[in-house]
């Protein structure tokens, strides 16, 4: 029992003496010239390599505390705010609290009162917080979403998702444009190599899905830009993959993209016998990253797929910018894509069954083989046009044609117990199929805060589909012990359909204000 008493005492101690390891580091940020306090200051704590170990920005009241900092250890503290003069302090540790008030100067030499420092990892520029790559030390392979985990606060997710301090980024783009064409993230951050990012920023904008007079009551959304470096604006990468394994199994892939600054170029496909299915290009783009962290595994065999099934898909898209900016406000872009995809299927069954009717058993075995194939070919084309918030106009086209055949042949033979063949039953199916559909839609809209008269949105929207199938049906019934329930039929199953719809909308926002002018009668 006392042994038990000194083992939970020297237990206690150790969890004292280890929560005691820590040190936190308390302040404010002012104006040394005026003693305001200065809110989003990018206060940094680094290792003595110039690592960074955490990052805050200062609350309105200019303060800041970090805490779970290594005691007896020398950091370096680093503190800057647009228009004043950055700081840097060596600090050693060797108490568990420390506070502390940061003067910062105001910058006068420089005219743009703008400092900016190559060993800062991170600060707020204006209303915009603004990551430095070339502030972590990485390996020379590392791509933007390696470059993201290092950062405190921004969370990757297995999918590829980002959120900041909790805030999902639904938008990631590269000099203010979606990278390839695509809004997906994962083809910027998964691709881009560290050493080619100048700076990566994150501000917030308005939810252009949201009706105009819907923005003001709704929070706004993340946006986060990777600023490429000058030299860097051009680039290209790619993969390849073949494999060939046992009982003829096979695969390949392949994936190339290239860019510069204002036009993109991609294209991509895959042939197998191993189940593994990609049914588009924007698929085999994910599938085909260099991404390091938590790899992408989702782009494998199925093995629960029956038969042996070849699928192929194969296609490509291109991307242009008639204008040359890095303001996510202003676009005048078009995206053209093409994919073609299908598959051939050879599946054989065999079954075999006993069961016992009026006293007698019998044997029953049925075979079956089918063969079935898919091609199918998607068009698409997308043009944008926006100025700032307030002006946007898009039109949108896709048309898709499918088409696909299966044939069937089902043998099912009957036995009594003395192997004696009681009848016979052969079904022999045949089909086809094909289908295509076309859309088309065109919208613009105005939006005008400080004139709500001015205020409209015209949509137009066009659908034309067809489909058709076609399907034989023989089936040979012979017995062997009545002929008279010999049976013998032939069936044709033939379906077809049309759809053509069109529809137009006006909506105009200015009707409130000129009814009831600026009273708000309806709130």
């Amino acid at each position: 029992m006392k042994n038990c008493f000194l083992f939970v005492l020297c237990l206690a101690f150790i969890c004292i003496t280890g929560n005691a390891q820590n040190s936190v580091i308390k302040g404010f940020v002012k104006d040394s010239a005026t003693g305001i306090v200065l809110e989003s200051a990018t206060v940094s704590i680094l290792k003595k390599d110039s690592s960074l170990i955490n990052y805050q920005l200062t609350d309105a009241y200019g303060g800041f505390t970090f805490d779970k900092l290594p005691l007896n250890a020398e950091v370096w503290m680093n503190v800057t705010y647009v228009g004043f003069k950055t700081y840097n302090k060596k600090l050693k540790l060797d108490s568990s609290n420390y506070n502390t008030t940061i003067l910062l100067a105001p910058s006068f030499d420089d005219t743009s009162n703008v400092t900016v420092m190559a060993h800062i990892p991170i600060r707020m520029n204006g209303d915009t917080l603004e990551i430095n790559p070339a502030a972590f030390k990485m390996d020379p392979n590392a791509v933007v979403e390696d470059l993201l985990t290092m950062v405190p606060g921004v969370t990757v997710w297995a999918d590829g998702s980002i959120t900041m301090n909790g805030r999902k980024i639904p938008s990631v783009l590269v000099d203010g444009k979606p990278f390839m064409g695509e809004n997906d993230a994962r083809l910027a951050t998964q691709n881009l190599p560290k050493d080619a990012i100048d700076k990566i920023q994150v501000y917030q904008e308005v939810d252009r899905s949201l009706k105009p007079e819907e923005r003001r009551k709704t929070d706004s959304l993340l946006t986060m830009n990777i600023k490429l470096k000058e030299n860097k604006k051009t680039g290209y990468f790619g993969k390849a993959g073949l494999g060939y394994g046992t009982t003829d199994r096979f695969e390949s892939d392949l994936s190339f993209q290239m860019y510069n600054k204002k036009t993109s170029f991609g294209v991509g496909g895959g042939y197998n016998n191993i189940n593994k299915n990609i049914n588009n290009l924007k698929e085999m783009f994910q599938n085909n990253t260099y991404r390091n962290y938590n790899p992408n595994l989702r782009n494998v065999g199925n093995f629960g797929t029956e038969g042996i099934n070849k699928n192929h898909s194969f296609g490509g898209a291109f991307t242009h910018n008639f204008i040359e900016t890095t303001n996510s406000r202003q676009n005048d872009r078009i995206t053209v894509n093409y994919t073609k995809s299908g598959s051939d299927r050879y599946l054989t069954n065999q079954t075999f069954q006993n069961r016992t009717t009026e006293g007698r058993s019998q044997f029953i075995e049925d075979n079956s083989v089918t063969n079935s194939s898919s091609d199918n070919h998607s068009a698409g084309v997308n043009y944008i046009k926006t100025n700032s918030y307030n002006d946007n106009f898009n039109i949108n086209g896709n048309a898709s044609f499918n088409s696909g055949n299966n044939n069937s042949v089902r043998k099912t033979e009957v036995l009594d117990s003395l192997d004696n063949r009681v009848s016979m039953n052969d079904v022999i199916n045949r089909g086809t199929n094909k289908s295509n559909n076309q859309s088309l839609s065109a919208g613009y809209s105005k939006y005008n805060y400080d004139n709500p008269l001015a205020q409209y949105n015209v949509n137009v929207n066009v659908n034309n589909s067809n489909s058709e199938s076609n399907r034989y049906v023989t089936s040979v019934f012979k017995s062997l012990v009545n002929s008279a329930d010999d049976t013998t039929y032939n069936r044709n199953y033939f379906n077809t359909s049309s759809n053509l719809s069109a529809n137009a909308n006006i909506g105009y926002n200015g009707l409130k204000r000129l009814l009831f002018g600026r009273f708000n009668f309806l709130e």
